[in-house]
């Protein structure tokens, strides 16, 4: 994708933070770290933010040197005093036992760091204080050691070597199909200029206008040619639809059959091929179409393939409901769903792909369990 990422053996990420920003301020470059975690606040300085997330990134708090000192009283380098007096049992780091947040904050405010505290601790206040600190004066310091950021890496690398590249597109492409990321990917396929196997962006048409022509349409189909078929409805449910437009795609060029309410006529031209049993036809959600002709007093058959059911086989866990998902998961295309020419050229492609892809075991599956079941 293009990102660079350090991991150093024997360092926490923290570490590495530490030791960029540290090189950054040298540098007299503006830092901004964000994290969740509360240890990076040590690092804040005047050429050093921490954007805090609170809850996820809908929240967030940005962190000064100003801020740390209005939140925690403290400035910025004092938090690792205060950690190692009231510890962190969220990373194992014991402290003072007893002593907690409020009074390791007031113990740093008056005395300004473990040095000076225990300097003069004859001066603290609180008897049981005093013997938990004096009891427990090396585990103050260890414990300030643990929770101290390494600033100090030997990085062996430059602040020039993470400057900002332009994202692997194609790998970026990829990883968006394998998580199902569609609407990102929908976005990202407008940068991207990759010939494809499947596609022709000159999509050639031919408007079914008259009965003659169909008929002439439907006689030079061969017996056995695969043809895809497109309907395009008002409606997703097929028991309330109705149909506006009817595509078929013989795999080089696409027919295309208006049909309004006042012309479903017209459909009656293509009876002799929806019901041709010897005619294959490859749909996308066969069983809609089959319901959908139905009330218009079509027995559709000859259903040879359907796009939604085999991309189902190959992967349970798609929602390829709509064709155009399916034309991105396995043709690497992005068409918009109104865009019902384009998609229709698309089927045929899609349904060879999907087949290409199946194992035999899928393959059995959808061809001797999902097809006869659905349709």
């Amino acid at each position: 994708m293009n990102l660079d990422y350090t991991e150093i053996e024997g360092y926490e990420a923290d570490d590495i933070i530490g030791t960029l920003s540290r090189m950054a301020e040298e540098a007299g470059m503006e830092t901004l770290i964000l994290t969740g975690d509360r240890d990076s606040l040590q690092l804040v300085s005047d050429k050093v933010t921490v954007l805090m997330t609170k809850k996820g990134i809908t929240e967030m708090e940005t962190y000064t040197p100003e801020k740390v000192k209005e939140r925690w009283g403290v400035s910025p380098e004092q938090l690792i005093d205060v950690k190692g007096l009231m510890g962190d049992s969220s990373d194992n780091i014991p402290g003072v036992p007893g002593v907690g947040e409020k009074t390791a904050v007031k113990l740093i405010q008056e005395f300004g760091s473990l040095e000076n505290l225990y300097d003069h601790l004859e001066s603290v206040k609180g008897k049981k204080v005093v013997e938990r600190l004096s009891q427990h004066r090396e585990q103050a310091f260890m414990s300030r050691k643990l929770g101290r950021i390494i600033r100090d890496i030997d990085m062996q690398c430059s602040l020039e070597d993470y400057r900002r590249k332009n994202p692997d597109l194609k790998t970026v492409r990829e990883l968006y199909h394998k998580l199902e990321f569609n609407s990102l990917l929908q976005s990202l396929e407008e940068k991207i200029d990759q010939p494809q196997a499947y596609w022709d962006d000159k999509v050639v048409a031919e408007e079914l206008k008259d009965e003659d022509q169909t008929a002439r349409f439907i006689a030079a189909l061969s017996e056995n040619q695969n043809t895809g078929v497109l309907i395009a409805a008002d409606y997703h449910h097929p028991m309330w639809a109705k149909i506006q437009h009817f595509y078929i795609t013989t795999g080089d060029k696409v027919y295309h059959l208006e049909v309004g309410e006042k012309t479903t006529y017209k459909l009656e031209w293509l009876r002799p091929y929806l019901e041709a049993p010897y005619l294959p036809k490859v749909f996308h959600n066969a069983k809609f179409a089959q319901v959908l002709l139905k009330r218009y007093g079509i027995e559709l058959q000859g259903i040879k393939g359907d796009t939604l059911l085999g991309a189902y086989v190959y992967d349970p866990s798609f929602d390829g409901e709509q064709l155009t998902f399916t034309v991105q998961k396995f043709l690497n295309r992005t068409i918009e769903k109104d865009n019902h020419l384009k998609l229709a050229s698309q089927i045929l492609p899609s349904w060879e792909t999907i087949l290409e892809r199946l194992t035999l075991d899928q393959l059995e599956l959808l061809i001797d369990v999902e097809m006869p079941i659905s349709t």
